[in-house]
């Protein structure tokens, strides 16, 4: 997230930050001036929300235990505390049913709270079919009418992530929240099908890199790995990388999955381990201890997408890139 910010700061077109956790908004609000809004759920830790609130965080409020719990802070702090309200459209998860007017409008009464913010968000926007999120978006509409007519000014409304900011500027309200295609990545396939040829073009940012810790000969018929999943068929050279499943690079990646070396694809041997894979070097490719290996990104002509590694996972590429471990050095590229 640090990198991220560093970037994004410099970037007129961004007003501020919207991020999923109290720790992640703590982090940013460190580092910006900008505002930050959390978007899910919060720990009802006095100290880290105060230390928040004095910081300008912005708090959703999902329901009214979190409301109360918030109003009685800001009653101790002599305060404010802004916040914007979650309405569930039909997802289903955190939010104030959008037919439920009677507790946003106990929220909105409240004397410690400074409500700016009204939000929900879309359960099906990656798929090619609109019909629910056309629905969802009326029912989100249908609470924004209401607190308009009824005098409310709230400043902000917000409900569209990357999918259905690119769908259609209609939803795009008074702010989008960018998520996955901030980093270059397409939604879905079916929004890449629709609006390809549009009128978008993403080209991804994030490289995942390693090196070479260690060069081996393996005889033909000696297994590799834990299981003794593979043997091999042949007398090859075999490299061990300094990553694992603890790092985020997913187990079901063992056998099936390929980086680069050199621009060249080279298979995955055996199983990937805790903090350790390994991978076959064929002939032709020139490596050493310290050679660097691209697990994710390009590398010469060749490329290893979040895609291709969801596939084989069996998961979905906001997963690949999510659960590479915070503890990896990022480094910004000019």
């Amino acid at each position: 997230m640090r990198e991220v910010v560093s970037v994004l700061n410099r970037e007129k077109s961004v007003a501020g930050y919207m991020v999923a956790s109290l720790d992640e908004a703590l982090l940013a609000a460190s580092q910006t001036k900008k505002q930050v809004v959390i978007l899910s759920m919060w720990q009802q830790d006095r100290t880290l929300v105060s230390r928040a609130v004095r910081r300008g965080v912005v708090f959703p409020i999902y329901d009214l235990a979190a409301a109360r719990w918030l109003e009685r802070l800001g009653a101790s702090l002599s305060r404010r505390i802004v916040v914007h309200i979650k309405i569930d459209v039909g997802t289903m998860r955190l939010g104030f049913r959008f037919d439920d007017s009677s507790a946003v409008r106990q929220v909105l009464r409240m004397r410690h709270l400074a409500v700016t913010g009204v939000f929900s968000h879309f359960a099906d926007s990656e798929s090619a079919n609109e019909g629910f999120t056309k629905k969802q978006y009326a029912r989100f509409q249908q609470v924004v009418d209401a607190l308009r007519q009824e005098g409310f000014t709230i400043p902000m409304y917000h409900i569209s992530c990357s999918a259905a900011a690119i769908r259609s500027k209609r939803y795009h309200a008074d702010a989008i929240r960018l998520g996955i295609s901030l980093y270059g990545l397409w939604p879905s396939d079916d929004i890449k099908r629709l609006y390809a040829r549009k009128r978008f073009f993403f080209r991804p940012v994030m490289t995942w890199k390693t090196r070479i810790v260690q060069m081996k000969t393996v005889r033909k018929g000696e297994p590799i790995g834990y299981g003794l999943t593979y043997r091999a068929t042949r007398a090859m050279r075999l490299a061990v990388l300094p990553v694992g499943y603890a790092d985020g690079y997913d187990r079901l990646l063992s056998n099936r999955a390929h980086v680069l070396v050199g621009g060249r694809r080279c298979a995955i041997r055996g199983r990937v381990c805790m903090n350790l894979c390994m991978i076959e070097l064929p002939r032709r490719i020139a490596a050493r201890v310290g050679s660097p290996v691209v697990l994710l990104g390009r590398q010469g002509d060749d490329v290893i997408s979040a895609e291709e590694l969801a596939d084989i996972a069996r998961t979905i590429h906001y997963e690949i890139i999510a659960r590479i471990n915070a503890s990896i050095p990022r480094i910004i590229v000019p």
